[in-house]
């Protein structure tokens, strides 16, 4: 007994001297030693409650280890070229590529996009012009032809449906919805005109074609 607490108290940093079975001085002094850091009365005597103590102190009950971390939902679109931020992801939100769209502005101005890959817009003319970005249900289509007619719609997305605002060339602004067509479904019987822009008169300082006619807006931009 008095060799193995020895060997513990060697063990803890109490210097008990050699682990030779003798209770000597310097074994009494590391009892005390370790008594005292237990705040346990200081006898310096060797006892089976004091192996006890020591094989406890040596050998501490293992941490167990943490729970696994809950599993984080992949983004929609992860992985499919939708384009996601990190920002928390929402369920309802439609996976929008290859998806067509009507898309009506507040003045009765409507197009039909459909969602590429790589933040392209199909089914319009000068498709160049034209792009998405989706950021959690925040939803960013803007058509610049790079002369000064930018349009930009912002709004929010759910699940068959998206609503927001246009900002149009010098400072005007309408609102917007846009509606997912489902597969097969029938489409507007409008087709955009050279700019790829929607038709429509566009209020404020921005001049347009007058309604009906399927000329584009004057820098109208898709955001």
């Amino acid at each position: 007994m008095i060799t193995e607490i020895q060997t513990l108290l060697s063990a803890l940093g109490y210097r008990p001297g050699a682990a030779d079975g003798l209770a000597g001085n310097r074994t009494t002094q590391a009892i005390r030693a370790f008594e005292q850091a237990m705040q346990r009365p200081q006898t310096g005597r060797p006892s089976r409650e004091l192996l006890d103590l020591l094989r406890v102190a040596a050998n501490p009950e293992p941490t167990p280890p943490a729970p696994p971390a809950p599993a984080v939902a992949k983004p929609v679109g992860a992985g499919t070229g939708l384009q996601t931020t990190g920002s928390a992801p929402r369920q309802f939100s439609p996976a929008l590529l290859k998806t067509r769209w009507k898309i009506v502005d507040s003045n009765g101005a409507r197009i039909e996009v459909v969602f590429e890959y790589g933040g392209r817009i199909g089914e319009v003319d000068a498709p160049r012009f034209w792009s998405w970005k989706l950021q959690g249900d925040k939803i960013r289509i803007v058509y610049d032809d790079g002369l000064g007619g930018k349009i930009v719609r912002h709004g929010t997305l759910s699940e068959d449906s998206m609503v927001g605002q246009v900002d149009l060339p010098g400072g005007a602004t309408r609102s917007w919805r846009g509606e997912k067509i489902p597969d097969g479904g029938a489409g507007s019987p409008f087709t955009p005109g050279p700019s790829g822009a929607l038709p429509g008169p566009v209020p404020g300082p921005v001049p347009g074609p007058a309604p009906g006619t399927a000329g584009p807006l004057r820098g109208e931009a898709h955001g």
